[in-house]
């Protein structure tokens, strides 16, 4: 039961596979923007050498790895259990670098852990609902564990609850999507059943 709620598979047909390719560019130059974000802030925001020379490398390694997504073959991945694993290595990776980026930025004073709200958002769309449950809550944990430490407010928890609670919310939008999907789906199907009796 935990399997389905967290595997259910992506694409069954070359149209969901062409919807995951384009999902995959999206996320792709989203990834892109934000690690040079980090570039341009680690430039202009002052610091010391060694903080500004992590973000960077941390930003750096972002803007190399990124666009090798694109030369996987996701229209194949999405049919099996490999697009999945896809998606949730990928939001793993990104809330590692944004959880050491802010850690290394300030921790709570720095503004670099809202890029997971970014993240998110591209989940609601990518994951079932319990994997944005999931996910979320790995990325709410990475903030109090690792961006947060021992330094631990009433600022720091109002941002944890904001975080928990934009994770139900996209995982509210996670079930629309997912539902309108597979209407969809039953919708064609039964036209499909329909015209084979009419002939």
């Amino acid at each position: 039961m935990l399997h389905a709620a967290l595997y259910r598979q992506l694409a069954a047909d070359d149209d969901r596979a062409a919807y995951w390719v384009r999902h995959v560019r999206l996320g792709v130059g989203l990834t892109e923007v934000s690690a040079l974000a980090v570039v341009a802030y680690a430039l202009v925001t002052p610091g010391t050498a060694t903080r500004t020379a992590v973000l960077l490398a941390l930003a750096g390694s972002a803007v190399l790895a990124a666009p090798l997504l694109l030369v996987l073959p996701v229209a194949q991945m999405v049919r099996d259990r490999r697009g999945r694993l896809l998606f949730y290595g990928w939001s793993l990776a990104v809330t590692g670098l944004v959880a050491a980026a802010s850690r290394v930025d300030g921790g709570t004073s720095s503004p670099l852990f809202a890029l997971l709200f970014i993240t998110l958002g591209f989940m609601a769309v990518a994951y079932p609902p319990w994997g944005v449950v999931a996910m979320g809550a790995v990325m709410t944990g990475a903030y109090l564990v690792c961006v947060t430490g021992s330094s631990l407010d009433s600022s720091a928890s109002f941002i944890a609850v904001v975080m928990a609670t934009c994770t139900v919310l996209c995982a509210m939008a996670s079930e629309d999507h997912w539902e309108s999907y597979e209407r969809q789906q039953l919708l064609l199907h039964t036209s499909e059943v329909l015209a084979a009796t009419d002939r």
